[in-house]
């Protein structure tokens, strides 16, 4: 009988690493340490083991669990991956890596600035990176839209600005989240709304406004076009701007909502210091979810599930690449309802 060809699995299981480590190795790429490298090389060695020839089902068939996927980020200044606002990225990005584990793939995090992406730093970043497929969560400016094209690769946008019909896209259901926000808020006995938004030239903002106002209205509550603040960022000076905002035009309201979490911290913190008590005298509610242990109390607000958004996205981009036909297409995540101590 012959002996039984050794593969990158029976390798993995003797070095102790994951088949994605092997697949690294054996396609020379980077992300595995120097020594680890020469171990699994030896490995190989001892078992006669001989990778695949290339473009041949019995080679499409091993490699096709072995995926190294690029999970790119972009924003205007360089994305937060640490500090008060960054636990919303680093919470889809574990569960973009706890998802790759279970499909035995690796996840390379590559990130960048608007002017890293004016300077052209992007495609050479995915270029030196030999990636079999993209996740993206970005503003796609031209370049970025234009590099997408280039690259060839799958490719799953994540939580992005706006709808393109020519790619696969992975987002909240921002209708849904704000139905369950206004339903809480109307049990709450909120009667007069007033809303801060984020950039509306981005996808999230022009849902949940529209979400919102729809909502509102079909429970009849009120939400007046002057109590409706159009800001253009999602940090907390955005929240600090909008609520002063409100404030000095005199306008009327015992709930306030902020489109995301950061946003209505800032508008807490200038509700305070304006005499203002939550939930007292102004119901305040976030969007996300996002962690913030200092904060006290704890707001309310609508989880995205951030963690399964990414975890989707690495799930579909897996099959993607495993069934290389397939069509562009198009999911929403449900998000669920958090209540804390602001309403």
């Amino acid at each position: 009988m012959p002996k039984k060809r050794a593969t990158l699995s029976d390798i993995a299981k003797i070095a102790g690493v994951t088949p994605t480590a092997v697949s690294m190795v054996f396609r020379n790429k980077p992300g595995v340490s120097k020594q680890m490298r020469q171990r699994i090389l030896t490995l190989g060695r001892e078992l006669q083991y001989v990778p695949l020839q290339q473009n041949t089902p019995a080679f499409e068939e091993e490699r096709s669990e072995f995926y190294q996927l690029g999970f790119v980020s972009t924003s205007q200044d360089e994305p937060k991956l640490s500090g008060r606002g960054s636990s919303y990225l680093n919470t889809i990005l574990n569960g973009c890596l706890s998802k790759a584990e279970e499909l035995h793939c690796s996840v390379t995090l590559i990130t960048a600035s608007s002017a890293q992406i004016q300077a052209g730093v992007l495609p050479v970043a995915l270029r030196s990176r030999q990636l079999d497929g993209l996740i993206v969560r970005s503003f796609l400016e031209p370049e970025v839209m234009e590099m997408l094209k280039a690259q060839q690769l799958p490719v799953v946008l994540l939580d992005c600005c706006r709808p393109y019909p020519m790619f696969s896209q992975i987002n909240i259901n921002n209708f849904h989240g704000m139905m369950l926000l206004v339903n809480h808020l109307k049990e709450r006995g909120a009667q007069r709304l007033a809303v801060i938004t984020g950039d509306m030239e981005h996808l999230n903002s022009q849902e949940r406004l529209a979400g919102l106002q729809f909502h509102a209205w079909s429970a009849g509550l009120e939400l007046p076009p002057e109590n409706i603040i159009i800001e253009h960022g999602y940090g907390e000076t955005s929240g600090q701007r909008g609520v002063q905002q409100l404030l000095d035009n005199g306008c009327r309201f015992d709930t306030l909502l902020g489109q995301n979490d950061l946003i209505a911290i800032g508008a807490l913190e200038t509700l305070r210091r304006n005499g203002l008590k939550i939930p007292q005298d102004i119901r305040l509610a976030g969007f996300d979810n996002m962690e913030f242990s200092e904060l006290l109390p704890r707001l309310t607000g609508v989880d995205s599930q951030a963690a399964e958004m990414g975890a989707t996205a690495v799930y579909q981009l897996y099959n993607m690449l495993r069934n290389r036909n397939s069509m562009p297409f198009q999911i929403r995540v449900m998000p669920s309802l958090v209540v804390g101590q602001t309403t």
